[in-house]
């Protein structure tokens, strides 16, 4: 069994909380309310409190680390494939293969979410 570095896993599991934290903040009304606090009737001080610490404090940063956790794990598998001498060109390709499927089923199964916005 390969060594799994803690740190970084621990990384991606706070990104992955806090995109899906955003998320369900953006789910929870209609579109405009992720931008705009009043579009759904939100006008009172708590309501322009939590929008402006999400804004300010959370909106892109959560996908920014994610994305960089991203890289690091491409760069690890890069390395131990070289170090086993085996194609990284090969793994890097098949997973991103996986990836790209993966991304095309959840697009079929929530392409009624994507027609309705």
């Amino acid at each position: 069994m390969r060594a799994r570095i803690q740190t970084l896993d621990i990384i991606r599991g706070v990104a992955v909380m806090g995109i899906l934290a955003l998320n369900i903040y953006a789910f929870a009304g209609p579109g405009g309310m992720y931008f705009n606090p009043t579009a759904y009737g939100g006008d009172t001080g708590l309501d322009w409190l939590t929008w402006a610490f999400n804004f300010v404090f959370m909106e892109s940063k959560f996908r920014s680390l994610f994305s960089i956790m991203f890289g690091a794990s491409t760069l690890l598998v890069i390395e131990r494939a070289t170090a086993k001498n085996n194609s990284p060109a090969l793994r890097h390709y098949a997973r991103m293969f996986w990836l790209l499927a993966f991304g095309l089923l959840h697009s079929l199964l929530f392409i009624p979410v994507l027609l309705a916005t």
